[in-house]
């Protein structure tokens, strides 16, 4: 199901955080996992694309900042 789909078909009710986290995501792989350039893009800090990273398992450590992550 796209973000899209999800926010507008009327079907099934899609919590916010399931939102933010598609979009977070597909914002990432839209750069490379580049957690800078999404920062930029979506508004929000750098640090706080990388705690939801960790959030959702893309990394192992808020720590891992520049280590490949």
């Amino acid at each position: 199901m796209t973000i899209k789909e999800a926010c507008f078909s009327g079907g099934d009710r899609v919590a916010l955080k399931q939102v933010e986290e598609w979009l977070i995501v597909a914002t990432l792989e839209r750069c490379q996992m580049n957690a800078h350039k999404a920062a930029r893009i979506l508004g929000v800090s750098r640090r706080t694309v990388y705690n939801r990273m960790h959030d959702y398992g893309l990394i192992q450590d808020r720590d891992d900042v520049g280590q490949g992550a």
